[in-house]
């Protein structure tokens, strides 16, 4: 490996190999020339017009732009490492017409200057990259002359090639320019640039470098500087949605569910403040080093930070943070067993925010009247406990009741036994809502009455959980009483009994006189997929009128999904599924309604039975996961789509299913990510 390749390996290390490809296509982002004001490249919020000098040369290395109405634009100019001057820029993806490469090395001594600079293009970092050259011939050195000299400049130009590929111009990856330059003499190369064209719209972010190259003192070696420079392609974003005062968007509470996918923290998302009344938590990239507070334009790749310690309540006082922790929740964990300070993200299609693994959580979507924005907040959750209503009886000690139905968790989402540290208090709710501490945190259970129970787990030394529910005790308090900080939104102080026309249960309680259910049913709680053509209904016995949406026939990887949450019989007799849709960033997902129990026309999402082949194939566009554990976490390898992976077992997990590699790994049973046998 040569000398100034070393240099350039430390470059990229210290630059954090910041070269990302965007996708532009349909994005929103950052530069429309005439029509928003903005420029054709953006050069941040401190451009760099600092040209390095090195061995009595000045280095220009800079890009410049051609906008597709005519006006041209120029990058920063390169830097040197450590330098602090800014050399990276972004080119608006969507009015540009061309790109051009320019070097240019000026002889600023009163003598003459040995040159040996080593140019690098974009495939020089990435022999795929699809920013190429763009001539018909090898770049040309072009060179001015100092009227007064004497002597007459001699410099050259030579060219590398990927796997020394000379017959394809688009390989050229580096040239040198050697030779004798004189006293105020200047040498200028210009190399064209072109992307080629992907099925996905990306393009490639260019890195380029100047190594510089001097003769040592004992005339035997070399000193090597690099001038590096770095641009990538956006789209341009003016304002982003939620930056508008005006938007009552609120942030988006997800956690994992059991494969590993985001879905809504339905128990927080009534916590989740306006987006737009915490811009203070906010702060944005467009290019390496550059911090701008919410509020101006951003370009598509950029990165969205959110502070979390910053956020606030919905009453705009509380942090979040402990609204959170109070709800049995908080942010990821770090092994420091601290919460993660900050969420960064980076700015995608059509503002949608997009996690680490590249996946859309959630876009303009409503849950309980609010309209659900383009930032959200991933969580874990720690304690799991209901509200509860026991009958009056002849025990007087609640203590064995404690923890039944308490369900806790560790930081990586595993459900496990109650912890050694964890413990509860105890308030008794009179009938005006006054709460009091109960003396050895006991619950009466030989007479009615209401009581507050708040769970502790301190889940790490810096981070501690709470979840508090309300305890009825028979008939309850003799006035109906919402205790604050409860469980839920209410409490009856009475259970009800009455049976539900549409429903085996009633307020959690189970009927005696619920029909049979076939054994073909899907469980309450699991999820169903339409197979043909559906529609959701207010009610049980279904009517045109009453429709709520309609869902058309779609393929495997995108048919409608539901979950089951209860049973019904129409007025003839015939089984429903009472459903909520979770088709996430549609617009029907979070509706509730009945849809039709026939095998015919609804379907689990689930396998349950072996392939015959014992051979499943990946269907998921963006693959599946293998894990170490059945919950599926400690992912262990990644299948891309097509890949025909062999299983010797199912096993339940939940009300899902997982399928068991040969390995002792497991995979998901999703039939809308895989589908048996060799597809």
């Amino acid at each position: 490996m040569s000398k100034h390749q070393e240099v350039f390996r430390r470059y990229l290390l210290l630059l954090g190999l910041l070269l990302v490809g965007f996708v532009i296509g349909g994005m929103h982002s950052q530069t429309v020339i005439k029509a928003a004001g903005n420029p054709l490249v953006y050069t941040g919020t401190k451009p760099n017009t600092n040209v390095p000098t090195y061995n009595n040369l000045t280095h220009e290395l800079y890009f410049s732009v051609t906008g597709k109405d005519g006006t041209t634009a120029n990058s920063n100019y390169a830097a040197l490492s450590g330098s602090g001057d800014q050399n990276d820029s972004v080119i608006e993806s969507q009015t540009y017409q061309s790109v051009v490469e320019h070097f240019k090395a000026t002889n600023i001594s009163d003598k003459a200057v040995f040159v040996n600079e080593i140019i690098s293009l974009p495939r020089y970092y990435g022999n795929t990259s699809n920013v190429v050259y763009a001539g018909d011939d090898v770049p040309k050195i072009v060179t001015h002359y100092n009227s007064s000299n004497q002597s007459v400049s001699d410099v050259d130009i030579s060219y590398m090639y990927l796997n020394g590929n000379t017959s394809d111009l688009q390989d050229l990856y580096e040239y040198r320019v050697m030779g004798t330059l004189q006293p105020g003499d200047s040498i200028e190369v210009n190399t064209p640039l072109k992307v080629l064209p992907r099925t996905n719209n990306s393009i490639d972010g260019m890195q380029v470098s100047d190594f510089s190259n001097q003769r040592t003192a004992d005339g035997q070696g070399w000193n090597t500087q690099e001038f590096g420079l770095l641009a990538h392609f956006g789209k341009y974003v003016s304002p982003l949605d939620y930056w508008n005062p005006e938007n009552q968007n609120v942030f988006i509470a997800t956690i994992d569910d059991s494969d590993g996918l985001p879905i809504l923290a339905k128990d927080v998302q009534d916590l989740m403040p306006i987006i737009s009344r915490n811009l203070d938590a906010f702060t944005y990239s467009n290019i390496r080093g550059e911090t701008i507070p919410a509020g101006g334009a951003a370009y598509t790749g950029s990165t969205v930070t959110i502070h979390l310690a910053k956020l606030k309540g919905l009453d705009g006082q509380t942090p979040l943070t402990d609204e959170l922790h109070n709800e049995g929740y908080a942010y990821n964990i770090l092994p420091d067993g601290t919460e993660q300070p900050t969420y960064t993200f980076t700015l995608g299609t059509g503002g949608s925010i997009f996690g680490d693994n590249g996946a859309i959580i959630m876009n303009e979507t409503k849950y309980n009247g609010r309209t659900l924005g383009d930032a959200y907040l991933y969580m874990h959750k720690l304690i799991d406990a209901k509200n509860e209503t026991y009958p009056v009886s002849s025990k007087t000690t609640w203590d064995p009741n404690a923890y039944k139905d308490v369900q806790f968790y560790d930081i990586n989402g595993k459900k496990i036994d109650k912890p050694a540290n964890a413990s509860y208090t105890v308030q008794k709710i009179d009938a005006n809502g006054t709460a009091t501490k109960v003396a050895n945190n006991e619950v009466d259970m030989t007479k009615d009455g209401v009581y507050q129970v708040t769970y502790i787990y301190p889940v790490t030394g810096s981070v501690t959980v709470k979840k508090t529910i309300t305890i009825t005790v028979g008939k309850g308090n003799p006035t109906p009483v919402v205790p604050g900080g409860g469980g839920s939104s209410s409490t009856p102080t009475t259970p009800a009994t009455t049976p539900s026309n549409n429903s085996n249960f009633s307020n959690g309680t189970k009927n005696t006189t619920e029909p049979a259910v076939p054994n073909y049913a899907a469980k309450e709680g699991a999820a169903v997929y339409a197979t043909k053509k559906i529609y959701l209904y207010k009610n049980a016995t279904f009517k045109k009128a009453q429709r709520i949406a309609t869902y058309p026939k779609a393929k495997r990887v995108n048919r409608p999904m539901f979950v089951v949450t209860d049973y019904a019989r129409s007025k003839g007799g015939v089984l429903r599924y009472k459903v909520r849709d979770v088709n996430h960033g549609s617009k029907t997902a979070g509706k509730v309604g009945y849809i039709t129990a026939n095998r015919k026309y609804v379907v689990p999402v689930y396998y349950a039975s072996m392939p015959k082949d014992k051979k499943i194939t990946v269907i998921s566009k963006k693959g599946v996961n293998a894990y170490r554990n059945v919950n599926l976490t400690k992912k262990v390898k990644h299948y891309k789509k097509g890949a025909h992976v062999k299983v010797k077992k199912i096993v339940k997990h939940n009300l899902t299913s997982r399928y068991v590699l040969s390995n002792g790994d497991y995979i998901t049973g999703n039939k809308k990510l895989i589908i048996q046998g060799n597809d």
